[in-house]
């Protein structure tokens, strides 16, 4: 209806007009909702149908591993965490291999996939061929050596990091075994040895960043959870260090309660010589113990030795 006509119309036939065009678009209106409700529905429909899908094809693979792992309910919660987050995010799953970028010579993209790579574990300590309890030996106690780091990776000039990248102290390594370390070279690190004691005193082990602790910087990253701590640490050193740390540091005392002190001498016997000739013998056949044997016992039993054969006790 043009313009012209429209005016010529009676104001009875106008309104008749714009009431049959409300009703109108409020039937539109329903319709269009409808058709939202129906699409919705759909799209639900769809959603449950790929859940479904990828359900019995995860369930599947994940079975044999479910009752494998089924006295260790921490396995048992991670591979349950990995299921639902595949099924919730089953679309990145489906998207097409994305154009590869361009390589700057001096930057390196990662190369694990980022969608895989969340669902990577980083085995920390593996003692499923140790035999007993652990006993290491660390000679250089700096604060990374004991309680472990944080690394990162340069990328695209910024330094990123994730889980896979925290690597373990040599605490960790012992933990339920046992750690010795030469007492003077602990103290030279005020740091590790202020924390190794604050360790031992929570009973657990928590990673760090230096620059944190110095309180250098403090940037975004992550935070791994504290280990619980049951080991044995065993300190080498001189008496006099032993009661200069007995003195002077309070919670010496109640941290290394036990003294073993080592006689550095011994009666000449025949009984004496024989067992600690047996006992050189079996350090001789360790590649570690020889210098230490001819630089300190090959005088001692040159003596020994000619005295036995001149008859002198």
């Amino acid at each position: 209806m043009s313009q012209e006509k429209l005016g010529e119309l009676s104001e009875e036939e106008k309104l008749a007009l714009r009431e049959k065009s409300e009703r109108l678009q409020e039937r539109m209106k329903e319709g269009v909702k409808r058709i939202r409700d129906a699409e919705a529905k759909f799209k639900e429909a769809h959603r449950q149908l790929e859940s479904d899908l990828a359900l019995s094809v995860v369930s599947q693979i994940m079975e044999p591993y479910l009752d494998k792992f089924k006295e260790e309910s921490y396995v048992l919660e991670y591979l349950k965490a990995v299921q639902a987050d595949i099924l919730e995010n089953i679309a990145e799953f489906r998207k097409k291999e994305e154009a590869q970028q361009p390589q700057i010579p001096q930057f390196q993209m990662p190369q694990k996939d980022g969608i895989f790579r969340k669902y990577a574990v980083n085995v920390f300590i593996d003692n499923s061929e140790t035999q007993g309890a652990p006993v290491l030996i660390e000679s250089n106690p700096i604060y990374p050596n004991l309680f472990g780091t944080i690394e990162r990776q340069v990328w695209f000039g910024a330094l990123v990091t994730d889980f896979t990248m925290v690597k373990p102290g040599v605490l960790h390594k012992a933990n339920g075994g046992y750690l010795i370390m030469k007492a003077l070279d602990l103290l030279k690190y005020w740091l590790s040895w202020e924390a190794l004691k604050r360790a031992l005193r929570d009973e657990e082990i928590r990673i760090e960043d230096l620059g944190e602790l110095y309180g250098l910087f403090s940037t975004r990253t992550i935070r791994p959870e504290p280990i619980p701590l049951d080991v044995k640490i065993v300190l080498t050193g001189d008496p006099y260090l032993f009661e200069l740390l007995h003195v002077y540091d309070d919670r010496f005392p109640k941290l290394f309660k036990v003294k073993a002190h080592m006689d550095d001498r011994v009666d000449r016997k025949q009984e004496t010589m024989v067992q600690s000739a047996q006992m050189i013998g079996s350090l001789c056949g360790s590649r570690t113990s020889d210098i230490w044997i001819g630089q300190e016992w090959r005088g001692f039993w040159n003596t020994a030795w000619s005295e036995q054969r001149t008859g002198k006790n």
